[in-house]
This record gives structure tokens, C-alpha cells and sequence, in this order.
């Protein structure tokens, strides 16, 4: 027998069919994915136990929006270690310890992170890829390419902040990060710091390059 649907319903359940998988994918994987300011900012996000280590947790995240900055000052903004710990959570040191060429070097930095967790510090290669209408800065940590300081020092630590410029002059940001932090805290825990973390990330970065 012949259904006869009506086309603009049809058309319906194809769309929800098509969202399916999606939705499946997120709940399997431990996604979660949210909207902000008034969804002109887009984030999801995932914390996890580490893999071998099942008192450590690691956090994962990706958020993308429209933002009101030049290629040129990004760049120039991010090539420069200092500016590092005016927008990055608890970050209170951040300097270039060993430079690798023009558009790569080690860059150190120092948490003064909150109670119960202790103080770290991290080293990531930073590298930087641009053209005309495209910039990419990559940081991947590196924790045994600079000597010990005393401090926890995190092991898992990347950061890619990648901006793209439209025809139209518009330029997106996207910043994707994975971490592992020290000491004893939970996946709930560590939960509190989104979905509004990564947000003030995008946002803070923002200011500090036009504040240049």
C-alpha cells in the first residue's frame, strides 16, 4: 500500500533522519555541544578519564565565532610569548625559552592555579602558518624539551588557534584545546570550567589583540 505524505512532512522526517547519526555520534563519544551569545558562538566539548590513568582527567574542547580583529595584529599579537598569560586562564609567566626558527619556537608557561590543585607549568612548540587570507598558530606540548622549574609540569597541553578571513572581510576564530591538568580533581570538576570557559577564552584573546 502506497502512504500518501504530504510533502513538507516528508521533507521533515528526512531532515530528522539526516540528524540522527549526528546526535548518536555526540551522546557515544561524550560530546556536548551548546550555543552562546545568542548562538553566534559555537562549542562543544568533552572531559574523560585519561586512558592508563584512571585518577587523571582530561578535557577537550572546540569553539568558533565571528570576531573583530586583523590577520596582521593577530599575528603579531601571537607571535609575541608575553601576551600569552594576558589572556590564558591562571596564567601568570609566559616567555619564549628557545627559539627554533622564524615561525616556530618553545614558549614556557606558568599557572598559579587555585586550590586543591597545585601550581604547574607547561612547554609547548609554538608554530605559526599564514597567508593572505588565513592564519594558524599551533602550540603542542612539549614537557621534556626545558629543563624542570620546580613546578608540576603538564604533559598534555595543545592549543590550536586558527583565524580565516572571507571574501566579504569577515573573519572567523576558531580554538581547539586539549588538557590534563595536576593534582587531585575530578570530572565534575573540571566540568565547571564549561561551557563558559572556552567563550571568555575567545573573548579575552579578542580584546588583548585589538589592544595592542
Amino acid at each position: 500500500m502506497k502512504l500518501n505524505i504530504p510533502k513538507a512532512a516528508s521533507q521533515l522526517l528526512f531532515a530528522l533522519l539526516l540528524t540522527l547519526p549526528m546526535l548518536a555520534w555526540g551522546q557515544a563519544s561524550g560530546w556536548k555541544q551548546t550555543t552562546a551569545k545568542n548562538g553566534k558562538v559555537q562549542l562543544k566539548y568533552k572531559v574523560e578519564a585519561l586512558q592508563g590513568n584512571e585518577d587523571a582527567v582530561m578535557a577537550e574542547y572546540w569553539v568558533k565565532g565571528t570576531v573583530n580583529v586583523r590577520l596582521d595584529k593577530a599575528e603579531k599579537f601571537l607571535r609575541s610569548s608575553a601576551n600569552y598569560k594576558t589572556f590564558l586562564d591562571n596564567t601568570v609567566v609566559s616567555k619564549t625559552v628557545s627559539t627554533i626558527s622564524a615561525s616556530e619556537w618553545l614558549i614556557y608557561l606558568f599557572m598559579d592555579v587555585p586550590w586543591p590543585m597545585p601550581n604547574a607549568d607547561c612547554v609547548q612548540q609554538v608554530s605559526v602558518s599564514r597567508t593572505a587570507k588565513e592564519l594558524v598558530i599551533t602550540a603542542i606540548a612539549k614537557p621534556n624539551a626545558y629543563p624542570l622549574q620546580g613546578e608540576e609540569r603538564m604533559s598534555i597541553s595543545d592549543s590550536k588557534y586558527h583565524f580565516v578571513e572571507n571574501a566579504a572581510g569577515v573573519v572567523e576564530l576558531t580554538i581547539t584545546g586539549k588538557f590534563a591538568p595536576k593534582g587531585p580533581i575530578t570530572k565534575l570538576m573540571l566540568e565547571t570550567w564549561f561551557p563558559a570557559g572556552p567563550v571568555q577564552l575567545l573573548d579575552r584573546l579578542v580584546q588583548q589583540i585589538n589592544a595592542q
